[in-house]
């Protein structure tokens, strides 16, 4: 409760051999400990004890000060900056903490880098900075007893700078943070995790421009933003993250900008952006994806542009279900585009404008790659077929003028359904009968081919059995001499018979030229062999019309 008017300076040669406590002071100036030795502690751990602390000023805790225990700011209200720059922490209490200053409130910055060593956790749960929180350059050596070494769960603050060469031994706790600007740590190393693998936690975070997590910077652990709001973009580029089962957890994260996983980027784990929402592009350029599975992104939206272009090969599951982006680019000078093989890549219900690239896919190799969704992979079960992917790939195809490349892929997605489709045997049957014909109603042409081969071959048969008495009068004519004969009869009495017309009655439905009125087959083979190429021509005329008029295409769908 101590009240003091102007400046408390307890610089340079102040030295302790037991805690200072400064609770409840009142410093109407600045507040300074630089260069200070704290040597001791009391039986609680603490070498420094100042919650609820006012400094009207400045408070300085740097340039060669020193505590050998826990350093105590829980409430503290400091009116300017406070620094702690060049301190060294070398004390923690039980719970393996060096520096508390929950709830503290800085009216302008507060700098913790450029030589801050901590042997045990920083922790500013719901500190309230006005600048910049800095701890560039800062050493976190130590954790609390759950392995976290910053805590800066729901903080308010202006920026937040944890550049290269700040190392942190444990966690950094990001949660239900407010940054009003940017979140940055460049070149950062996080080495350690707490009990559940994470090395930097920031769930629900709030950030209101880009967050910073490339040139170098790596993390042993989880890196995570479940349901983050970043108002700008967010940069990986370069970065390593070295969660061999998780890597970059970032479901329902909401981004601004761009997403920068790219250049250099290495995962050894799962990257998990499901329900993501990106306002920008997402970039795997030049990005090494080693977890398996490999990318979750199921729901994902991306308003801008998908850059599929790893580093190398991806073999670990891919899932884009239900995932919309703008456009697709993929470099197909590589093999398969890089994309994983046969069974780990999931297409159901990612839709998407249209694809780009200096090396774009043929409508085969599009084929292909949805094709490898419906595929088992090793020791697995295949995905449900779904015409959907097929329909989306056919629907750009079209609205790009490429007709002829949305006729082939509609055709295959029906000859896929018999094939993946697991139909049933009559199913299969009016399948395969359809695709052979007229290509499922898009090449109805070639029921009219099958209808003339199926015409010349029956007027073939009926040359030959003209000429060997196979064809004989339909109707009575006993009374008639001479008899009416298929072949040498002058056609007075009695119509004569001609191939070309009585082929086109027995082949064409609905045409009538009274051959078959007339004239009959001698004999049951041929009798057979009449009604087998009427009922070809049934079907075929049937399957030529419905193709053209789209039915089949309807009753299919």
């Amino acid at each position: 409760m101590l009240v003091v008017a102007h400046e408390l300076d307890l610089t340079d040669t102040f030295f302790t051999s037991g805690a200072v406590r400064l609770l409840g002071a009142d410093i109407a100036g600045q507040l300074s400990l630089r260069g200070a030795k704290l040597n001791g502690a009391n039986r609680d751990g603490e070498a420094l004890v100042a919650d609820g602390m006012k400094v009207g000023n400045h408070a300085f805790l740097d340039e060669g000060f020193e505590a050998g225990g826990v350093v105590r700011l829980n409430g503290a209200n400091i009116g300017g900056q406070l620094y702690l720059s060049g301190a060294k922490l070398n004390g923690t209490d039980s719970s393996g903490n060096a520096l508390f200053a929950n709830g503290v409130k800085v009216g302008e910055d507060a700098f913790l880098g450029d030589g801050f060593e901590a042997r045990g956790a920083v922790r500013l749960f719901g500190a309230d900075i006005a600048g910049q929180l800095y701890l560039s350059g800062a050493m976190l050596n130590g954790t609390d007893g759950s392995g976290n070494a910053l805590v800066a769960d729901f903080v308010k603050v202006g920026t937040v700078v944890l550049e290269y060469p700040f190392e942190a031994s444990g966690t950094v706790r990001l949660l239900g943070a407010q940054i009003a600007g940017q979140l940055t740590l460049k070149g950062a190393k996080l080495n350690g995790t707490d009990e559940m693998g994470n090395a930097f936690a920031a769930d629900q975070m709030k950030a209101g421009d880009t967050v910073f997590l490339d040139e170098g910077f790596e993390a042993v652990g989880v890196v995570r933003l479940i349901g983050a709001n970043i108002g700008g973009g967010l940069h990986l580029t370069g970065a390593r993250l070295n969660g061999t089962v998780d890597s970059l957890v970032a479901d329902s994260v909401k981004i601004g900008g761009h997403a920068f996983l790219d250049e250099g980027f290495t995962a050894e784990g799962k990257i998990d952006l499901h329900d993501a929402q990106i306002k920008g592009s997402l970039s795997f350029a030049d990005a090494q994806l080693s977890g398996t599975p490999a990318l979750l992104a199921t729901g994902m939206s991306v308003l801008g542009e998908l850059h599929w272009r790893p580093r190398q090969p991806v073999d670990g599951l891919v899932n884009l279900e239900r995932a919309l982006v703008r456009r697709l680019v993929d470099d197909w000078s590589r093999p398969a585009a890089y994309w994983p093989p046969k069974g780990n890549i999931r297409l159901v219900g990612l839709t998407y404008d249209g694809f780009g690239g200096d090396a774009p896919a043929t409508w085969k190799q599009r084929l292909d790659w949805i094709r490898c969704s419906h595929i088992a992979p090793s020791g697995g079960s295949p995905a449900r077929f779904s015409s959907q992917p097929y329909e989306q790939l056919a629907r750009v195809y079209s609205q790009a003028g490429q007709d002829t490349e949305a006729r082939e892929v509609a055709i295959a997605r029906r000859e896929d359904l018999r094939k993946y489709g697991h139909l049933s045997r009559p199913r299969w049957f009016g399948n395969w009968l359809l695709g052979k014909t007229i290509a499922h109603g898009y090449k109805p042409l070639r029921a009219v081919v099958m209808l003339l081969a199926v015409y010349l071959i029956t007027l073939t048969a009926l040359l030959f059995a003209q000429h060997h008495g196979a064809i004989a009068p339909a109707k009575d004519t006993q009374k008639l001499n001479p008899s009416p004969a298929a072949l040498g009869y002058d056609c007075k009495a009695y119509p004569c018979f001609y191939p070309a017309g009585y082929a086109v009655d027995v082949v064409v439905p609905l045409i009538n030229v009274h051959q078959a009125e007339n004239w009959r087959p001698n004999g049951w083979g041929w009798a057979a062999g009449i009604w087998g190429a009427t009922g070809a021509g049934w079907a075929l005329s049937t399957l030529a019309v419905v193709g053209y008029t789209g039915l089949v295409r309807k009753v299919e769908k």
